[in-house]
């Protein structure tokens, strides 16, 4: 018990001082308790998890690795669809990345993304929506025109089946070209359900492995996560006969 006061002690400490506006952010939300807060061994920050917004640090270890070690988001742009701290696009924004998306379905997740971003002053590249929990709500905050070259979804964070479906089947639409999507699974049931659409939509799907193998953690306790390439002669043969299968029906009308 004494150590639980004193770890909200400490955290109660960091978050009033931590973001160099303090209070004076009037575009921040300071209406949640803070659960905990912590220094980060990878980018030496301060993270701030806000009560009731999940932090799972280990669905993300693989990517956070491959983000440092293999240099893959710099200079590039990162979606993420099931975000808890900001833990991961604050990572991206450190390593380099241009610009960051989080779309965010609860307030108290949203507060805590954007404090954290406030406080490691990478506002202009890290951008969180909050967006209502409707698949049609979440797939319309991302604009026709909005493009990138990676995109994340945490499907511990994202829970509903059917918005898990859709993001994998707007890949083609969100990524550019030559991008992929990264799907963290933390079961074998979410991994079939992610492989059998891939495959069904002719998307190349495989379990991403870590470059660097010296950082390799144990894979038994940790997330497995899908690398998708939506962009395969596979998925356009797929396509165009689906295109053709819809001309055709025109015709016979």
């Amino acid at each position: 018990m004494v150590d639980r006061c004193l770890s909200l002690a400490v955290a109660v400490i960091v978050f009033i001082p931590a973001c160099s506006c303090s209070r004076s952010r009037d575009d921040l939300d300071y209406d949640f308790e803070v659960e905990q807060t912590w220094v980060t061994d990878d980018f030496g920050g301060t993270i701030v998890q806000f009560a009731s917004v999940p932090y799972r640090p280990q669905n993300t270890a693989l990517l956070r690795a491959e983000v440092v070690t293999a240099g893959r988001v710099d200079s590039r742009s990162v979606l993420e669809l099931g975000s808890g701290t900001g833990y991961f696009a604050i990572q991206c924004a450190t390593e380099g990345a241009k610009q960051v998306v989080l779309l965010v379905t609860d307030r108290a997740t949203h507060a805590c993304v954007r404090y954290n971003v406030a406080v490691a002053m990478q506002d202009m590249v890290i951008e969180s929506r909050l967006v209502d929990s409707g698949v049609d709500s979440v797939l319309a905050a991302i604009a026709p025109k909005d493009q990138f070259d990676y995109v994340v979804v945490n499907t511990e964070m994202t829970l509903d089946d059917a918005l898990i479906h859709s993001a994998i089947e707007k890949l083609p639409n969100w990524l550019r070209g030559g991008g992929k999507g990264w799907v963290i699974c933390e079961n074998q049931p979410v991994i079939d359900l992610v492989t059998s659409r891939c495959q069904s939509l002719g998307f190349d799907v495989e379990v991403m492995q870590y470059t660097d193998p010296a950082a390799m953690v144990d894979p038994e306790g940790f997330p497995q996560t899908l690398q998708i390439d939506p962009f395969t002669p596979a998925a356009k043969a797929i396509g165009n006969d689906a295109a053709i299968g819809g001309e055709s029906g025109d015709d016979g009308n």
